[in-house]
């Protein structure tokens, strides 16, 4: 039996690949101005993200921006949601790593974060901040509570980024099993 549920999906993104920027597109932009740039993207498809970009070092804003569009969509048209699921969820790890760092430095993670992830980003920053646990996904919990064993015991920022990424790269490899 042929299986037709990609059908759609492997449509959809052939024709969305039509709008992708070039390599015509990137030589001319590599001869501009930061400035000119960002008018020349706002020309293209992605133009609606970069439409409230005054400056190029806003760039990054914009590509978050592009990047939980395309998630999104990929979301919407894909039979199988878990496995884009796997792709988002290590943002979700990010920014619980930010956060804690944040939390812990005193310095606020605002550019750091990332709305991309599975588990809502406002709702992550109030958990981060009042430290309640009880309500989250099980993995959120198990790496918060590892992670900031980890940095109690060692006084290492560094032990942070290296809890969360383990468990990062252990929950992913296990979903995607």
């Amino acid at each position: 039996m042929d299986d037709y549920r990609y059908t759609y999906a492997v449509a959809r993104i052939s024709v969305l690949s039509t709008k992708l920027i070039d390599s015509a597109f990137a030589s001319r932009s590599l001869a501009a101005e930061p400035t000119e740039i960002l008018r020349m993207l706002g020309e293209t498809a992605y133009g609606e993200s970069f439409a409230s970009i005054q400056h190029p070092s806003e760039v990054d804003r914009a590509l978050v921006i592009e990047l939980k569009k395309t998630y999104d969509l990929l979301h919407s048209i894909s039979p199988e949601k878990e496995v884009i699921d796997i792709f988002r969820r290590r943002y979700d790890f990010h920014n619980l790593k930010a956060l804690l760092k944040a939390q812990i430095t005193g310095v606020p993670a605002n550019g750091a974060l990332m709305d991309v992830g599975t588990y809502d980003l406002e709702k992550l920053e109030t958990v981060v901040g009042e430290k309640a646990y009880r309500f989250v996904p099980d993995y959120i919990r198990e790496t918060f509570e590892a992670a900031t064993a980890e940095y109690e015991q060692t006084g290492r920022l560094a032990a942070i980024s290296y809890r969360c990424d383990r468990l990062m790269w252990s929950r992913l490899l296990q979903e995607a099993l």
